[in-house]
């Protein structure tokens, strides 16, 4: 086995320490703050005809914190910024957002066996995304700007054409995306009726940078992302979300 080899199987095996620690370290916060997690509201009985209700509600809903765990280069470029590529002037940082959803059912699939949910409330501890420390109420109003799509029940086996979506569109313009399908080898885990939520992505060396647990856009930072001459490579490997409020 050679270096590069030894040094991604170190990565692999870090990340899904990282995302235990999460969970763990979330579950101690909230029990040091006096939260407890009351019981979940009944899914309301659907018509097999339809698909929405009024007052749906699902095991999703409520509030979640949590991290989304991601590592950058950054890189620099000379005066002509000839390609291929800049210098790398950085190694792998480690880096974390923390973030607060709520989220409400909005609908459910026809068979009961997906749910959407708008996200009605977001505090982001970055700033360039701009919710500041009260966080922000997105306007779902005219457009879904801040939406989830999850399995049930949620312990379900994904079919392969599936997959989950996470989609946050902030007022400054800048967002955070996750998803999951064919295409994505991420792999999605709704704990304890859905009182965990975490999603992982393990990279090999072939991948490319653009993929991974999710994706994030903003004016600047590693996030900033410029298609002709990036000032980042960033990697995305988990996010982990612990329901606080019911």
């Amino acid at each position: 086995m050679n270096t590069t080899q030894s040094l991604a199987k170190v990565r692999k095996y870090l990340c899904v320490l990282i995302s235990v620690l999460d969970i763990l370290t979330l579950i101690m916060a909230s029990c040091a703050s006096g939260i407890t997690q009351v019981a979940q509201s009944p899914e309301k009985t659907l018509s097999a005809a339809s698909s929405t209700e009024v007052d749906a509600v699902s095991v999703y809903d409520g509030t979640y914190s949590g991290t989304f765990n991601y590592e950058y280069e950054k890189l620099t470029w000379d005066a002509d910024k000839e390609l291929p590529g800049g210098e790398i002037v950085s190694p792998w940082i480690s880096a974390t957002l923390k973030l607060e959803l709520t989220f409400q059912t909005i609908s459910f699939s026809i068979d009961r066996d997906w749910v959407e949910l708008s996200i009605t409330y977001i505090v982001c501890d970055d700033p360039v995304f701009g919710t500041g420390a009260n966080g922000i109420t997105p306007d779902n109003s005219n457009a879904m700007n801040a939406y989830a799509y999850f399995p049930l029940p949620p312990d379900k086996t994904i079919n392969p054409n599936e997959g989950i979506n996470l989609v946050i569109n902030f007022p400054n313009g800048s967002s955070i995306r996750s998803y999951q399908g064919k295409s994505n080898r991420g792999t999605f885990f709704a704990l304890l009726n859905a009182s965990i939520l975490l999603y992982s992505y393990q990279f090999t060396n072939l991948d490319d940078i653009a993929s991974g647990a999710f994706r994030g856009f903003a004016a600047t930072g590693p996030f900033s992302q410029s298609k002709e001459y990036p000032d980042y490579f960033v990697r995305t490997h988990s996010w982990t979300l612990i329901k606080t409020v019911s």
